[in-house]
């Protein structure tokens, strides 16, 4: 099965229980490395490039996905690390104060 998502578009995968949404999203985020196939996203096959990739894309999950264990500014800094950008602790505490 080929599919063909087009740039700059926000894109919704629908189907029911055991359809293979969340296996999909998995994959294309590196989460889960594909058994059979190839998933290329920008024409870049993501075994080879994740790392490279993950910049570009991001996945908005039906539920917030919060540590009890992390502080808040522990999931900023990880949600910096995730997605490789170099931060600096006074960048992180110009975070805290905007809330």
């Amino acid at each position: 099965m080929t599919i063909k998502i087009p740039s700059n578009k926000v894109t919704c995968v629908l189907g029911h229980n055991g359809a293979g949404k969340t296996t999909l999203i998995n994959i294309l985020t590196g989460l889960y490395e594909q058994s059979k196939g190839y998933a290329y996203i920008y024409g870049k096959p993501t075994k080879e490039n994740m790392n490279e990739l993950r910049m570009h894309f991001g996945v908005c999950p039906q539920f917030d996905i919060l540590y009890d264990e992390l502080t808040v500014r522990q999931h900023l800094c990880l949600a910096h690390r995730l997605k490789a950008l170099t931060y600096t602790e006074s960048d992180i505490d110009n975070l805290l104060q905007m809330t």
